[in-house]
């Protein structure tokens, strides 16, 4: 390059600076953020910049991206550098008070080095502000030379003096602020004081609670099969008598046709032996044992009947019956004994509280529980807007009053 256009170039970025340096001189703190991100690359030609701050006790925080205009610390991109900068202070790579040129290959783990190479260039420049405590992090593809590391020094010198201005006056104007309020209502905050020491405060929760059935019948399956079909819905009125769900009869149809053509047949050997036994020894033998069989055909028979008959499952007294959904048990095969539903009493009801573990309380015998019905599975309950319980010991069950 010649002299003149080295000339040319140096008061060029002399102007730049110039210009950049007045603009940062009336922004706010926010502003200048923004700015250190997203202006300089005119002067250093970076892909990608980051601005950090480290805080006592805390790992990096990151303040501002370029092209971007809020911070979201959530998105795949962020996450990546919040990993990334806790390697590099873990692993002193770089500190925050040096400045340090920064590739992957300098990385001690292969995971982040792969995403180095998804989300960054291949080099880096992590240009340290010490007295205000940020660090630039400026990514490029291309080597940092020595015009480079000579501009980064004069624009870390800069925005290192801009950013401890700014967050100073920040900080006298916020707590100038809060002052000044104070000083203006701390009347008002010893009322206040005084009001709250007259009365005492009782510790209280919100939880989550349910209306469940107090002592409920069980009904369950019983026998293995197919439901085809629930003739109620949940939180129905049922008499004694009305038909809950029905099982598939074509398995039991089928058990039942042959049992009969087995019982046949077993007959049929029978009364041949019992002809034959006239006048064959071996064969009078025979009776004793085809009797035998005949007797299991119709046992055999009687059972598959049996279950015939309890495909129709009935309701065992009057109530509600309680369960999730029809359609959770349209299909679905079920096992002798397996509960399908409940069926409860509307006037036997209890209120079930899920208190987590983190908002748990002490809770003493008589404690009062006040409880909003938002939504209740008793209809009979339905009149009521609120209701004051009272919580029994060793048990978080609310005992709902009677309609």
């Amino acid at each position: 390059m010649s002299q003149s256009k080295q000339v040319d170039v140096q008061l060029l970025i002399l102007t730049t600076l110039l210009s950049l340096h007045e603009r940062t001189r009336p922004a706010g703190l926010q502003e200048l953020k923004f700015i250190a991100v997203n202006e300089l690359k005119p002067l250093l030609n970076y892909s990608q910049a980051v601005l950090i701050k480290k805080g006592s006790g805390e790992s990096a925080s990151i303040q501002a991206i370029s092209g971007i205009p809020d911070v979201d610390q959530n998105i795949p991109f962020t996450l990546f550098l919040k990993r990334l900068f806790k390697h590099i202070e873990s692993e002193g790579l770089c500190s925050y008070k040096e400045t340090a040129e920064l590739t992957s290959s300098l990385l001690n783990d292969d995971a982040l080095k792969e995403e180095w190479n998804e989300w960054l260039p291949k080099g880096a420049l992590w240009l340290s502000l010490p007295r205000s405590g940020y660090v630039l992090f400026l990514a490029k593809q291309k080597k940092w030379d020595e015009r480079d590391h000579a501009i980064s020094e004069k624009l870390a010198t800069m925005f290192d003096e801009e950013f401890l201005q700014k967050s100073r006056s920040e900080e006298r104007v916020l707590s100038g602020n809060i002052v000044s309020k104070i000083k203006k209502m701390r009347w008002k905050i010893g009322l206040i004081l005084i009001v709250i020491l007259l009365f005492p405060f009782k510790t209280s929760v919100l939880a989550p609670a349910e209306v469940i059935a107090q002592n409920p019948s069980l009904i369950r399956a019983p026998l293995d099969g197919i439901i085809a079909s629930i003739n109620v819905v949940p939180n129905q009125n049922v008499k004694t008598g009305d038909v809950l769900f029905r099982f598939d009869l074509d398995l039991l149809t089928t058990q039942i046709d042959i049992s009969k053509n087995a019982l046949n047949v077993a007959k049929s050997e029978l009364r041949q032996a019992s002809q034959e036994a006239l006048n064959d020894l071996s064969a009078r033998l025979r009776v004793s044992v085809l009797q035998g069989k005949v007797k299991t055909e119709l046992t055999n028979l009687r059972y598959a009947e049996e279950l015939l008959s309890r495909a129709e499952v009935v309701a065992p007294n009057d109530g509600v019956v309680i369960f999730e959904d029809v359609f959770d048990w349209l299909g679905r095969p079920v096992s002798t004994g397996e509960r399908v539903m409940l069926l409860a009493q509307a006037d036997q009801t209890e209120l079930e509280i899920r208190l987590p573990i983190h908002d748990a309380i002490p809770v003493k015998d008589g404690s009062v529980a006040k409880f909003s019905l938002m939504r209740v599975l008793i209809p009979q309950l339905r009149q009521h807007s609120e209701n004051i319980v009272t919580v029994p010991q060793h048990q978080i069950l609310v005992r709902s009053p009677t309609s």
